[in-house]
């Protein structure tokens, strides 16, 4: 068992549960519903997440979320548990 895997499906589970009134199946599946893990973790490069300062500068930017950032009517990842 990956402890480490296990312990973000927990995490996710347990912010789902308390966000929708229903986790989104992570710890029973076993695996990473909609690609979140996997999106967050493509998009988590130094330099931009990981510092809060230039991440707010860029990201905090209307038109650089509509541009880059997760929407909706994705089907997949942040913007897929956005929808």
């Amino acid at each position: 068992m990956d402890f480490g895997q296990t312990a973000q499906y927990f995490t996710l589970d347990v912010i789902t549960k308390i966000a929708y009134g229903k986790e989104f199946g992570y710890m029973a599946k076993d695996e990473d519903v909609h690609e979140y893990i996997k999106t967050t973790e493509e998009w988590s490069f130094p330099g931009v997440f990981y510092n809060g300062t230039l991440g707010e500068l860029v990201f905090n930017k209307s038109w650089v979320r509509e541009l880059v950032g997760p929407s909706p009517k994705d089907k997949h990842g942040v913007g897929k548990l956005m929808g």
